[in-house]
């Protein structure tokens, strides 16, 4: 996969040299999900395992871990369900695609509104479903800006504090 500057540009915030042979991954959750998902969170899922990013919110990978699943599509399990049951969302729940999440319940997706997986917005909520925000750009956008503190939103206001610029990998060995 070609490099992402603006996934080197977060990886050289938090101070990461990691890399992920995530490859042969995307295949299998691309075809499950029966979708194309954006290059740019591919590339930074290739770069970057399963972790926190800036203390709260957490990136699910591709990669099958002990188990027999990927991240990623548990969460995506999960949510469809938890979506269903849920009386008033803003878009669609079909629209709606997890692609991480937070401490605290808080639910990051994608709105694939569009056939173009770039042109996707990241949409966020509380573990309640009640309140939403929007980040006008990618997955790799909305992170690095929450990153630099150029992007707050009131649904993370307890959570953005302190140091921003961190990535902690769920699994210490990764």
């Amino acid at each position: 996969m070609a490099a992402d500057p603006v996934v080197d540009e977060i990886a050289e915030l938090v101070g990461w040299t990691g890399t992920v042979d995530a490859d042969p991954a995307w295949r299998a959750v691309e075809a499950e999900l029966d979708v194309v998902l954006p290059v740019d969170f591919k590339a930074l899922m290739t770069r970057f395992p399963t972790g926190w990013f800036a203390g709260f919110l957490e990136v699910y990978s591709p990669l099958v871990v002990p188990g027999g699943t990927s991240a990623l599509l548990a969460e995506v399990s999960d949510m469809r369900d938890l979506l269903a049951e849920q009386p008033h969302l803003p878009f669609p729940a079909e629209e709606l695609l997890p692609w991480g999440g937070g401490f605290d319940g808080h639910s990051l997706f994608w709105h694939t509104n569009s056939a173009d997986p770039a042109s996707w917005p990241v949409l966020f909520c509380e573990a309640s479903f009640t309140t939403w925000g929007s980040y006008p750009g990618t997955a790799t956008g909305f992170l690095r800006a929450v990153l630099t503190g150029e992007f707050t939103h009131p649904v993370f206001a307890d959570q953005l504090h302190g140091d921003r610029a961190v990535f902690v990998p769920a699994d210490p060995n990764p």
